[in-house]
């Protein structure tokens, strides 16, 4: 029936919304030592900019940023503010 398919899907959507937007970032940000917050930051503005391509990319660049702040000397502070507290 068609209010099958409605609940099956809106439980679809709120399962992946959850995980999506509150697990995965949670362990990613322990997982690799990142800000949760500041990675749930990025995940919703490069889902947003970029859509499905910058939710899968919004991890990866935000490690990459940090790793470069780490090494130069300059960018230390903002290393700091992307590292876990």
């Amino acid at each position: 029936s068609p209010l099958s398919a409605v609940w099956v899907g809106s439980s679809l959507l709120a399962w992946h919304l959850v995980v999506g937007y509150f697990v995965e970032p949670r362990v990613f940000g322990k997982g690799m030592d990142i800000n949760q917050l500041l990675l749930l930051v990025a995940l919703v503005f490069f889902a947003w900019l970029w859509g499905i391509v910058g939710a899968i990319l919004a991890v990866p660049i935000l490690v990459v940023i940090r790793i470069a702040c780490e090494h130069v000397r300059q960018l230390r502070p903002l290393e700091v503010f992307l590292a876990d507290a």
